[in-house]
């Protein structure tokens, strides 16, 4: 029997984020605003700020210094990753 733990509020984020970039919701290049996904669905800025780490790792946004996240362009290798 395998167990495991529930997902956690950042990694249910980073899925809700990553889906609407897959499909197409959020459109490569265009920025994420950490307050204003905050404020939509109702969450700590510091969650909506690990599930974008979450996102960078997957190569589904980069992160830039002191400007924020960006949605990456998206290929067939990051988006079987």
């Amino acid at each position: 029997m395998r167990f495991q733990a529930p997902e956690s509020l950042s990694e249910q984020i980073a899925q809700h984020l990553g889906q609407r970039i897959v499909v197409r919701d959020l459109k490569p290049g265009e920025r994420i605003q950490e307050l204003k996904v905050a404020g939509d669905l109702n969450v700590s800025r510091g969650s909506v700020r690990e599930a974008l780490l979450i996102l960078e790792r997957r190569h589904l946004v980069e992160i830039y210094p002191r400007r924020g996240a960006v949605v990456s362009e998206l290929t067939i290798g990051s988006v079987n990753a």
